[in-house]
């Protein structure tokens, strides 16, 4: 089974919460259960934890993909369970204008591609030095001392772009070889786009998550109104688009967390949890 989490709001939806959480139900109650980040992005200042976490792994690693790596128990190399990690740096505001301080293009730095072949595990990393060179020279000597760690090949931006822009086809035969392992695979979007790769869109459920509530989606209903409105305009598509043309089919409340709580099992997951597998969770661990 397939669940596919996504975000009404393009930052602090809390979809990583909520994924967690039900990870971590799903495994507390015994079954088979793996989290997939199949595209993350993070900031090298902002989340600058990712960053030293990134050096001491040696490998290009978001906050959310880990927090889901470790729900899963570790099951999967962290890398195979987010195949596309892009970080960004803020340019030096005393070498740049402001116009170069948004888009992938002109704040990218580093980048990670990682493939299944046959049942083997290539990750490639990316440095984009023409963008790393006009970061400030102390978070730049950061970042490049990640790029020498990982053996990062340097590309241009526009390659960069061209690279994620064709990833999906690699990510989504990760995905295909989850599907194939575990029972129950979770898989995260990014910001509020309505799904993050093509395959994706054949999850049995989207739980759509926003301040306060889930909204509960059949998968085949949620893939029809966007491929509908794809035909019209293209598969750059936000959630905000999808959901005016299509009712949920369960609506739950989020019990409040603290930080510290960010993930725990509480009612909402088991509700969650409860409803797309028609019980046959709940029921299956009880007897």
């Amino acid at each position: 089974m397939m669940v596919l989490v996504v975000g009404l709001l393009e930052r602090d939806s809390g979809k990583t919460s909520i994924t967690v959480s039900m990870l971590n139900t799903a495994r507390e109650l015994g079954f088979n259960a793996v989290g997939f980040k199949p595209v993350g992005g993070h900031n090298a200042w902002n989340q600058y934890d990712t960053l030293a976490r990134s050096l001491s792994l040696r490998m290009l690693v978001g906050e959310d993909a880990f927090k889901l790596w470790v729900a899963s128990n570790r099951v999967e190399s962290i890398d195979l369970l987010s195949p596309l990690d892009i970080l960004l740096a803020p340019p030096d505001p005393a070498k740049v204008s402001l116009e170069d301080y948004t888009g992938l293009e002109k704040t990218a730095v580093l980048a990670r591609l990682t493939k299944l072949d046959n049942g083997k595990i290539f990750s490639t990393h990316f440095v984009v030095r023409e963008n790393l060179m006009n970061i400030a020279p102390t978070l730049r000597r950061e970042l490049l001392k990640l790029a020498y760690l990982t053996k990062a090949i340097n590309i241009s931006a526009t390659r960069l772009v061209n690279i994620v822009s064709n990833s999906a086809e690699y990510i989504d035969r990760v995905l295909k070889y989850l599907l194939d392992k575990y029972r129950l695979v979770i898989v995260e979007s990014f910001n509020n786009a309505a799904f993050p790769t093509p395959f994706s869109l054949t999850a049995d459920w989207v739980v759509l998550v926003a301040p306060t509530r889930v909204f509960i989606y059949r998968g085949k209903d949620y893939a029809k109104t966007v491929e509908e409105i794809a035909a019209i305009r293209g598969v750059n598509i936000t959630v905000p688009e999808v959901v005016k043309y299509v009712k949920p089919e369960k609506v739950l409340e989020i019990c409040p967390r603290t930080r510290s709580e960010l993930g725990c099992v509480k009612k909402d997951s088991i509700e969650i949890l409860d409803y797309i597998t028609e019980k046959h969770l709940i029921k299956e661990k009880a007897r």
